[in-house]
């Protein structure tokens, strides 16, 4: 099992400088485009995988280190679609200074979303905030979730005060026991509010320092928020739609559908192909979550079972899409409509919606951490068995939490 040495400033020069290295090269190679793009793009992996693999030495604290290692990979997948999908290039003129090309490259640099991309109307968060008022809006929200956060973790988040049970992947709903109830509750919050919370305070922290204090970005190119709203995940697809994937959909659906439309030919819209390119998206995020895991767990881990999750999201996405459309077309419905009315009917549809999402959310959460627990440990178990030779089979549970 890996342990991991005392954090030095020596060791968080290697993941540092190869960042700064991978950045300024990449500012280069969108201000001045290279004639053999994908070479150009390969040495730009290089930097990016030496910072990745050493992601844990960034500094002593293990969320930022798992933030940094998430925001490369990210940034690499945003950068192969802007550089080698879109082929970015400058606008020049006879008049355009190095200055403006590099401030054009900078502006593509971390785009949200890259020029010449369609930008759907609930991720077009435009606002009209002065820089002051921007930076004030910050400073409350990054206070408010940090508030949010430590009331969490001081009060709420219960300790895993008893060890829970082995976990297959096809397991039986919980237990009637009130405990592991709430165990799996604080879990499914912890994943799919409080990282939320925690994502949202290190945006604020970056959008006042560089529109605050380094003054690089104008308010106007920074949103008020980095996620949609709870308010509007009333199905599993909008949830991830909206709530998570709007910073990474732009890059890893522009690849998927290549594939799709490209390489198989789905050029028609259809359902089918809606289904393979949101199943596609899910499949490389669980990929490359899986990937940051055995990086962070030097390969002891378990490292499969977050793919398996996302991909198993799927299941609800075309689940719920069949009952939508048998929803969409019933008798019911319209019975429903003529006896309480249109709006009432949109209000019991939003009512359900939250109830399954979060139904959704409460199963497939703790059965995810539970079954990769379990697995780790039956790993662990099988690789150093003479380490756990007179261990309680309770305590061994409890370590796997």
């Amino acid at each position: 099992m890996q342990h991991h040495k005392p954090w030095t400033l020596s060791d968080a020069l290697k993941p540092l400088l190869s960042t700064i290295l991978a950045i300024t090269y990449a500012l280069y190679i969108l201000a001045y485009p290279p004639q053999h793009r994908k070479l150009a793009f390969l040495v730009l992996c290089l930097p990016v995988a030496l910072a990745f693999k050493n992601q844990l030495h960034l500094t002593p604290w293990f969320s930022i280190n798992d933030t940094f290692g998430r925001f490369l990979y990210i940034w690499l997948a945003h950068m192969s679609h802007t550089f080698l999908l879109l082929g970015s290039t400058p606008t020049t003129s006879p008049r355009t200074t190095r200055k403006d090309q590099l401030k054009e490259a900078y502006n593509q640099l971390f785009a949200r979303h890259p020029p010449n991309t369609t930008v759907p109307a609930h991720r077009n968060r435009t606002h009209a905030l002065t820089r002051i008022h921007f930076c004030l809006h910050h400073v409350a929200q990054a206070t408010l979730t940090l508030s949010l956060l430590y009331t969490w973790d001081q009060y709420l988040d219960p300790p895993s005060s008893h060890p829970s049970p082995p976990t297959s992947l096809l397991r039986r709903l919980p237990s009637l026991n009130a405990a592991e109830w709430y165990e799996r509750f604080a879990m499914t919050v912890s994943v799919c509010v409080c990282d939320m919370l925690y994502f949202e305070t290190q945006h604020s922290i970056f959008a006042l320092l560089v529109v605050g204090v380094l003054r690089l970005d104008e308010a106007g190119e920074w949103g008020t928020r980095l996620f949609g709203s709870l308010a509007d995940c009333w199905s599993v697809r909008r949830y991830w739609g909206v709530y998570w994937h709007d910073y990474v959909s732009v890059s890893f659906s522009g690849h998927v559908k290549g594939l799709s439309r490209g390489c198989l030919g789905m050029g028609r819209e259809s359902w089918g192909r809606r289904v393979v390119e949101n199943g596609g998206v899910f499949l490389v995020s669980g990929g490359m979550h899986s990937v940051v895991r055995w990086v962070q767990t030097g390969g002891e881990g378990e490292v499969w079972c977050v793919a398996f999750w996302y991909a198993g999201q799927m299941v609800a996405l075309v689940g719920e899409g069949v009952v939508e459309r048998l929803w969409e077309g019933s008798v019911v419905k319209r019975w429903l409509g003529e006896r309480v009315g249109e709006e009432a009917v949109v209000v019991l549809e939003r009512v359900v919606g939250y109830v399954w999402v979060f139904c959704w959310m409460f199963w497939s959460v703790p059965k995810y951490l539970l079954t990769r627990n379990e697995w780790e440990m039956e790993k662990w178990r099988r690789k150093y068995s003479s380490s756990f030779d007179g261990y309680d089979e309770s305590v061994l549970a409890g370590l796997a939490m």
